[in-house]
């Protein structure tokens, strides 16, 4: 017998019953505002927490909090009264297509939803993050199985919810359960007993590829399969036009080594490839563009990642792109735990292992001239964001447009001139992206559209519903 059937099927069962009361949604405004009031009143304690356990800076950790409680927040606003989730009718006309029925539709939660947190945000993708909050506003009872790079922040955050949704009703506490992780993160029988439950209706994740297959295949396999929305990896891969490297050289190497750095690498959007596009013969402002970011770089200090396993994956990723580009920075790493930035340098053909994500702060630098851009766009995989440096005058030309195309086929958020890290929360925002970024590029993981996820369209006939 699985040694957690027990505790999941009585937390899935609490879950189903708590789906009652969240019919009502000024109910699901309510808790919402209340989960954001009971962080901002311990705001320090959490920061102070989340950075013993991660080993993130209490700097780093401060606009997440504040990411984390705007989004809460965001979700109130939008349960209590956003169109987003008004119902449409269509009444009986004059010159109807097809029989004239009278017509409702209403948007229904699709259940329980089970929430797979992130190692690298644990405030605003943990317990209390944007998964859970458009859960929530959807209507759907919410089961969050915790970190195990971050388990005590976990289990603060969850006796928090409890705290703040206790007074509003009876049953409330059941909107949000926590479920504890084995501390070895290769233990996945938790995991395999919650996706296996049959009142489970949905799935949230966000870490590694190999994760979001190994979930998305135990929901295919159950008797009736559920979605799994899982945000993967993602290598987000930058161009440098000509003209940008001409105007911009030293602003373009800063912005793009301070993005590799920031929270050491360990971001879904960091910039994992850098394309240096030239006209000619390879040099000039390529070579300095280079010599600027490879000063940066390493210049950027030696840190403890999020989890000892994470650092092991980091210099494997390392060791396995090494035969296949040169090392500029990072060569050597450290043997006391803590990992250093690297930079590698590929010129023209990009061998496939270069094309994946290495979670951590490095990226590769490749320098290609404008005849070879074409076949090296067609390389690269689908991704959250794809960048393009340009200056104003080869924005309206051929080799812009060409790199505008083939990054909206395989980016969910493309940027003219900036940084792919820094996610605004906002209604306009997609963070999704083709395979292997997202298993469902079409529904974005933050923004108001990430409610839908948890909703399913139901058509009434004839009645009121």
């Amino acid at each position: 017998m699985d040694p957690h059937s027990d505790t999941v099927n009585q937390t899935l069962n609490r879950a189903g019953r708590a789906m009652r009361t969240l019919r009502d949604r000024p109910a699901r405004a309510r808790v919402l505002e209340a989960l954001a009031s009971r962080l901002e009143a311990v705001r320090p304690e959490l920061i102070a927490l989340a950075s013993e356990e991660t080993a993130l800076t209490a700097a780093e950790l401060e606009p997440e909090f504040a990411r984390a409680v705007g989004t809460l927040r965001m979700f109130a606003g939008l349960a209590r009264s956003s169109p987003v989730l008004a119902e449409l009718h269509s009444p009986p006309e004059a010159l109807p297509i097809g029989p004239n029925h009278d017509l409702r539709r209403v948007l229904v939660p699709i259940g329980p939803v089970a929430v797979f947190g992130a190692s690298n945000f644990p405030l605003a993708y943990g317990v209390l993050g944007g998964d859970t909050a458009s859960a929530l506003a959807a209507g759907c009872a919410v089961v969050v199985k915790e970190h195990p790079a971050h388990p005590r922040l976990g289990r603060r955050l969850a006796a928090l919810a409890r705290e703040a949704c206790a007074p509003i009703a009876p049953d409330a506490v059941q909107y949000l359960d926590s479920l504890q992780a084995h501390p070895d993160p290769r233990d996945h029988t938790l995991a395999r007993a919650l996706l296996a439950h049959p009142a489970l209706a949905g799935v949230g994740f966000t870490g590694s590829v190999a994760g979001g297959v190994a979930l998305a295949e135990l929901a295919r396999a159950r008797p009736m399969p559920i979605p799994v929305y899982a945000e993967q990896g993602s290598l987000n891969p930058v161009v440098l036009l000509p003209g940008a490297l001409e105007e911009a050289t030293l602003d373009a190497a800063g912005a793009l080594a301070s993005s590799i750095l920031l929270r050491h690498g360990q971001q879904c959007t960091k910039p994992g490839l850098i394309v240096l596009v030239e006209l000619d013969a390879l040099g000039g402002r390529g070579e300095a563009f280079e010599r600027a970011l490879t000063a940066k770089l390493n210049a950027g200090p030696a840190r403890r990642p999020l989890a000892p396993w994470i650092a092991s994956a980091y210099l494997a990723r390392l060791r396995d792109c090494a035969p296949h580009a040169e090392p500029l920075v990072g060569a050597t790493q450290p043997t006391d735990g803590t990992t250093r930035p690297a930079l590698l340098r590929a010129r023209g053909a990009v061998h496939s292992t270069l094309l994946h994500e290495t979670f951590g702060p490095s990226t590769v630098l490749v320098h290609a001239r404008a005849d070879e851009l074409p076949a090296l766009l067609d390389l690269l995989p689908g991704s959250l964001t794809g960048t393009v440096w340009a200056s104003a005058r080869e924005r309206g030309g051929e080799l812009f447009a060409l790199v505008m195309e083939r990054r909206m086929a395989r980016a969910g958020r493309v940027i003219v001139n900036g940084v792919p890290t820094g996610v605004r929360v906002a209604p306009a925002m997609t963070h999704t992206g083709p395979w292997p970024a997202s298993n469902h590029p079409e529904a974005s993981a933050v923004g108001s559209a990430a409610v839908m996820r948890w909703l399913r369209p139901v058509t009434v006939q004839g009645t009121l519903p």
